[in-house]
């Protein structure tokens, strides 16, 4: 994110690339790469979360029995 974000300003304010290649720019197109790349920062962000949330369920799974007896009747 923070290398995509870089260009985009570098390129805004130089119209070079970092690999050193002439741009020119559009109006707008700056805002839109560095919002596009916050996006994608938080939706990684949240797929982070997610995972851990669902691997701890996953390991709290595990340790119970396949099935639950709720009562015996004896005859």
């Amino acid at each position: 994110m923070f290398a995509v974000t870089y260009n985009a300003v570098k390129v805004k304010f130089t119209n070079i690339d970092i690999f050193g290649e002439f741009h020119a720019v559009g109006p707008g197109w700056t805002f839109l790469v560095v919002l596009s790349s916050v996006f994608f920062a938080i939706t990684c962000l949240v797929l982070y979360i997610m995972s851990i949330y669902l691997s701890n369920i996953y390991e709290e799974i595990k340790q119970r029995p396949m099935y639950i007896i709720e009562s015996v009747k004896r005859f």
